[in-house]
């Protein structure tokens, strides 16, 4: 059998692990566009700020990992087309085309950065984070000029902005929502953040539009909101559209957001063809309605479906929940499931609890400050979603909720929660404990108040 695999990196990589652990015979063999082995591009903005010491450090295993697995690999190589009824892929290296078979193939193209319509874009010294030769483009600006310009208010460009400011950058982060992180936390969970930003220097624009980018044939300034800001480079930081242009032009179908469409052993519309990562939609836990998951942990699933299944094993994975985090200054945030505003688009009434606690006793040295925000189903009181902002103890608590929220825990057995405590480590008063509480409280007097 041989597996060829459109793509290396965290879906691709975990596809060809998965494969060799199902197939120690199977020929597995990449290509990838890129000249670097499979690398963290979530490590990007660290190297950028020198808490990781080099773009080397955030490559995920050595050569020799690859060549003792037995896998083949290309770089430097795209792959312009798939023919399906051949089995065959074309590939073009140096401007020089070929061919290869294939008896499985993995498409894991993942996402392509989006190109807003700003006047200007095309000048130099514009940037995306993407790749480490994006990063390398970032890291030599930012060591060379005084100002940059961020152009989107999501999670990338956040951790950009807090990584530039680092090395004494002056930044400007541009957003048309009138919020950050709009996909991660409701307006309310980003009241204590806020802050934060000028306390560094950062100058942050809501609710604003950059119509132009201006210079000659490099940047000078931008143009917001009728304002001209003068900056040195821009990163844009928007966000990413799945990847489906090979699979469009091999015939593959599509699902309703536009992503590849896979089935729940990540099978796309032609038998022998999988796909995985960015470049796909899937069910969410919660609804059942078909999304886009463009995280790290997420690709990491897929890959390991589509490996374990081209390899001529048996895995699914029928539904995938979003866990989000990332730490930004002196603070740690983490978003699980549906915010309140998401819920309410989706015709979900929500019943919603925040509090604030400490992470250890109040008493002991080093209590810090935590903000949970629950969001549970009125009609099933179940969980469906979650945000946590603190200065420490986030991600475990985010990988708890979202345990809790596969397993559709309701807000009275969330309340009623056993918990571990001793003073340096937790405190007695457990957050996800008092809003669970809180929120079943109001979904019982909301149930008395609706008519039979």
């Amino acid at each position: 059998m041989r597996i060829i695999i459109v793509g290396f990196n965290a879906a691709g990589l975990s596809a060809a692990i998965n494969a060799r652990k199902t197939n120690l015979d199977a020929e597995i063999v990449v290509y990838e566009k890129e000249k670097y082995l499979p690398y963290s591009r979530c490590g990007i903005p660290f190297v950028i700020s020198g808490e990781v010491k080099s773009f080397q450090e955030l490559m995920e295993y050595p050569e020799e990992f690859y060549e003792k697995n037995n896998i083949e690999i290309h770089l430097n190589c795209e792959v312009t087309s798939v023919d399906p009824a051949n089995k065959k892929i074309h590939v073009v290296k140096d401007g020089t085309a070929s061919t290869d078979r294939y008896d499985r193939l993995i498409l894991a193209l993942g996402g392509t950065p989006r190109v807003p319509p700003i006047k200007g874009i095309d000048k130099g010294n514009v940037f995306y984070v993407r790749t480490i030769t994006d990063g390398e483009h970032i890291l030599k600006a930012a060591k060379t000029f005084e100002k940059c310009a961020i152009i989107g208010g999501g999670m990338v460009g956040l951790e950009m902005a807090d990584a530039l400011s680092k090395l004494g950058v002056k930044v400007t982060i541009i957003d048309r929502k009138t919020q950050i992180l709009p996909n991660l936390l409701d307006e309310d969970m980003t009241r204590r953040i806020l802050p934060e930003f000028s306390k560094r220097g950062i100058r942050l624009i809501l609710n604003g539009r950059c119509t132009e980018i201006i210079g000659d044939k490099k940047v000078q300034a931008i143009k917001v909101n009728d304002e001209i800001l003068p900056t040195d480079f821009v990163i844009i930081s928007t966000a990413v559209d799945p990847n489906v242009l090979l699979a469009v032009k091999a015939g593959i179908e599509l699902g309703e957001l536009g992503a590849i469409k896979v089935n729940m052993r990540m099978e796309t519309s032609i038998k022998d063809i999988y796909a995985c990562g960015d470049c796909v939609e899937l069910p969410d836990l919660i609804t059942g309605r078909s999304s886009c998951f463009q995280v790290r942990t997420g690709a990491d699933s897929m890959g390991a479906v589509a490996g374990v299944n081209a390899a001529g094993g048996y895995s699914v994975l029928p539904a995938i929940l979003i866990v989000g985090m990332l730490q930004l200054f002196n603070m740690q945030i983490a978003h699980v499931g549906y915010t309140e505003r998401q819920a309410k688009q989706r015709g979900i009434i929500p019943i919603v609890s925040i509090v604030e606690g400490k992470t250890k006793a109040d008493y002991y040295p080093g209590a810090k400050w935590i903000q949970v925000k629950l969001i549970f189903e009125l009609e099933s009181t179940t969980l469906i979603g979650a945000q946590i902002v603190g200065e420490e103890g986030v991600a475990m608590r985010a990988i708890f909720l979202s345990a809790a929220m596969t397993n559709k825990m309701t807000a009275s057995e969330l309340a009623k929660l056993h918990i571990g405590y001793t003073p340096p480590l937790n405190n007695h008063i457990e957050p996800i404990c008092r809003a669970a509480e809180a929120a079943y409280d109001n979904i019982k007097i909301c149930l008395l108040q609706l008519p039979e």
